[in-house]
């Protein structure tokens, strides 16, 4: 393979690279940074509501500490995803606490079943 070939190959690899991202309209990292951490919102939720059931079964005495111990893992989680997030996606969020980013998901999942009406 000569120069221009994998020139022509490259260049050809770009465009539908950039032709693909402007189809399925993603041409910004923001918009995916978001929808990535709206799913793990609601992967946290998802673990979160499971853990506590779980832990209040087996120590059913304890359900004070058990409430406690979910509050400081779920700052923990928050504070996490802000960490591994760029400050202006999660600016956009405008997340600061565990409940906070629970009203987002809500919000985006009534949207979510309204748009499917």
């Amino acid at each position: 393979m000569n120069f221009g070939e994998a020139f022509l190959l490259f260049f050809s690899g770009a465009l539908a690279h950039s032709f693909l991202i402007r189809i399925l309209s993603i041409h910004t990292k923001g918009i995916l940074y978001r929808s990535v951490l709206i799913n793990c919102l609601g992967l946290l939720r998802y673990v979160s509501k499971h853990a506590e059931q779980h832990l209040l079964q087996v120590a059913e005495r304890e359900e004070t500490s058990v409430k406690i111990v979910l509050r400081y893992w779920q700052d923990m989680a928050i504070l996490s995803l802000k960490n591994s997030t760029p400050n202006q996606i999660w600016k956009t969020l405008s997340i600061s606490d565990w409940n906070q980013a629970m009203r987002l998901l809500s919000s985006f999942e009534h949207k979510g079943e309204d748009d499917e009406i």
